[in-house]
């Protein structure tokens, strides 16, 4: 990832922080489900976070009512991560409300951008519906990002902070382990 290696960068030049844990999404077919659910209703609002059980969400809509929904959603995730380049995050990388005002201010968006690269967030799942007057992608995150004053993801040496039952990618991510014991037995 170029985010969790530092070598993203925003419009001014300047790289991400390198992440010390940051997380390889796994897909869930539940968070799947709430964001299909919620395409359907072809409005292009979020939904209500109880709705969502709690995870965070994207949307991204096209006034294209039958766009192909592959490059759709491949647009989606340019956009949402194109906010890192337009607006940029300083080396504290904490998400707050000047954050948010400075992307305000040049007209941009930054919270969709924080939220697919949020440090707690293990799971997506999206949806893609064509709908009469639009193209809706809506993707589902948990653990949900975007708290205000928190760390967007913890910043150090790439992988250094990853759990015991995580291992790093060659992309510097913390991966779940495969095959570990259900019960494993602690070192005596």
């Amino acid at each position: 990832s170029l985010v969790a290696k530092g070598e993203a960068e925003d419009k001014k030049g300047k790289h991400t922080p390198k992440a010390a844990k940051m997380y390889k999404l796994q897909y869930s077919c539940d968070l799947e489900k709430l964001a299909v659910s919620h395409a359907q209703n072809c409005v292009s609002e979020h939904s209500d976070d109880t709705t969502r059980e709690g995870a965070g969400e994207n949307l991204y809509s096209i006034s294209i009512p039958d766009a192909d929904r592959l490059k759709t959603a491949e647009k989606a995730c340019r956009t949402w991560f194109g906010e890192l380049w337009q607006v940029g995050v300083d080396a504290r990388n904490v998400f707050s409300r000047k954050l948010q005002q400075r992307a305000k201010k040049i007209g941009a968006k930054i919270g969709h951008y924080t939220q697919m690269v949020w440090g707690a967030t293990e799971h997506i799942g999206c949806g893609i519906h064509n709908c009469k007057d639009q193209t809706l992608v809506v993707c589902n995150y948990r653990t949900a990002g975007n708290t205000i004053n928190q760390k967007i993801y913890d910043v150090g040496t790439p992988c250094s902070e990853c759990p015991e039952t995580h291992e790093c990618t060659e992309e510097k991510l913390c991966a779940r382990k495969q095959n570990l014991e259900e019960n494993p037995v602690p070192d005596s």
